[in-house]
């Protein structure tokens, strides 16, 4: 049966950080849980080697090995005991990434490609281009700067687009497990990423990627724990919140915006989903980061 993984949500995770940019320089000896989460995470491996387990297929990783994972990938690192893995570890906010990198012409493709492999063999070149960026981005993290979430974000772009010219290239050969069981899930959360925006219903998204909704209903709520409306409903509300913490959105312009049919029905979601209504939380917000700016 397929087990329900982890899930790590962006406002529970960047809340004590100040930035919706995160780095850290780690060492794992151990299998970690498989997980997903709402956010974007790189995983540059500086050191050892081990198994990166992605939407149920296995890549080798050792050192110079990157992968990017999205919030439709189902994924972990095992390392071994005798080569424990040192790494560096990003997360970052994908709608904060989206833009930030608007000026990029492939920066959607670079996350939304499905035909690019998610783990990738960097050459010696750009894998130490890549520990210099990523050393740049940890200094600033750690410096605190008023500035400090742009010259990330800056950072990461930059490391992006290495990525992707890396990706188009070839990334490592992964293993030859079974087609992996949830394929469709991880199509099926693509493409609600993807299309939150707009009127979207089971039958729509199952018509996507080529299922009944029947069966997509069914391994949604295995795999992740929700029904469909409720997994379509907690994006366009996290897509929301992004819009909240600007002064300038009206309420009618962020309801449209997230796929809500109206203010009301914006209203009612928010507060169920959040405990408080959009105008609270905008003055939460800026009361909170104009604390933390001050």
């Amino acid at each position: 049966m397929p087990r329900i993984p982890l899930y790590y949500q962006d406002d529970e995770f960047f809340e004590e950080f100040g930035t919706s940019c995160y780095i850290n320089h780690e060492k794992m000896v151990d299998v970690f849980p498989l997980y997903r989460h709402d956010f974007m995470e790189i995983s540059l491996i500086v050191e050892g080697s081990g198994t990166e387990l992605c939407n149920g297929r296995t890549y080798p990783v050792q050192e110079g090995c990157v992968s990017v994972s999205a919030p439709w990938h189902f994924h972990t690192l095992n390392t071994r005991s005798d080569q424990p893995v040192t790494r560096f570890i990003c997360e970052f906010s994908l709608q904060d990434y989206l833009h930030y990198a608007s000026v990029w012409p492939d920066a959607r493709s670079a996350l939304f490609d499905r035909h690019v492999e998610p783990v990738v063999q960097l050459s010696e070149q750009d894998y130490q281009r890549s520990c210099s960026i990523f050393n740049d981005m940890y200094e600033i993290f750690t410096q605190k700067g008023e500035d400090r979430q742009v010259r990330l974000y800056l950072k990461l772009v930059e490391f992006m687009m290495l990525f992707h010219r890396a990706q188009k290239q070839g990334g490592v050969q992964p293993g030859r497990p079974d087609a992996p069981r949830d394929q469709l899930v991880q199509d099926a959360l693509r493409c609600i990423h993807k299309l939150y925006s707009q009127e979207l219903t089971l039958a729509d998204v199952a018509r996507e990627v080529g299922a009944s909704p029947a069966t997509l209903r069914e391994q949604l709520l295995a795999y992740t724990g929700q029904d469909f409306q409720a997994l379509v409903t907690e994006i366009r509300i996290r897509n929301a919140c992004v819009l909240l913490g600007l002064k300038t959105p009206t309420l009618k312009y962020i309801a449209h915006n997230t796929g809500f049919g109206s203010v009301q029905t914006f209203y009612r979601a928010f507060q169920n989903y959040k405990g408080m209504t959009p105008e609270e939380y905008r003055k939460r917000h800026w009361m909170e980061s104009e604390g933390k700016a001050g």
